[in-house]
């Protein structure tokens, strides 16, 4: 693909700025399924990709000389590439009212400077959460719900 649009954050301010790669490949593969039977729910989803870039033509003074250069001749993975994600769920009715459950997001990490502009992998991210939930019905005044929840009980960063 021609004129890939990209944006990253240069520099400490919180503010990103967008630029263009004269080439873009991206390209992945995406799996889902899907359960619902009697009192269990569950889902699953995973995808993998790669989103590289060569060659930037546009803002090119957020750069440095020698990114600019490296850049030019070799595809180099965009920042927000991440190879891995998955998320998954599972819930248990126990009856109208009561449900337990868990789910998770996995992300095998964003992209980081090293040697090479965006050459290196963060940490990969696990954050897995628990919940249950109830509702009381009040009659004519309504249904109130009703959540308590663990959120990232194994205290991933």
């Amino acid at each position: 693909m021609d004129r890939l649009q990209d944006e990253r954050q240069f520099g400490s301010a919180l503010v990103y700025s967008t630029f263009n790669y004269k080439y873009g490949r991206v390209r992945g593969t995406e799996f889902s399924v899907t359960y619902n039977q009697g009192p269990i729910s569950a889902y699953f989803n995973t995808a993998f990709r790669r989103a590289m870039g060569k060659d930037v033509i546009t803002s090119q003074y957020n750069f440095g000389e020698d990114e600019l250069a490296y850049i030019a001749d070799h595809w180099i993975h965009l920042d927000h590439d991440q190879k891995l994600t998955s998320s998954g769920g599972i819930s248990y009715a126990f009856n109208d009212d009561t449900k337990v459950g868990a789910d998770y997001l996995f992300g095998s990490g964003l992209r980081e400077d090293g040697l090479v502009p965006d050459g290196l992998s963060l940490p990969y991210y696990f954050p897995l959460n628990f919940n249950v939930s109830h509702d009381f019905n009040f009659g004519s005044i309504g249904k109130l719900h009703t959540q308590l929840a663990l959120i990232n009980a194994g205290s991933h960063v």
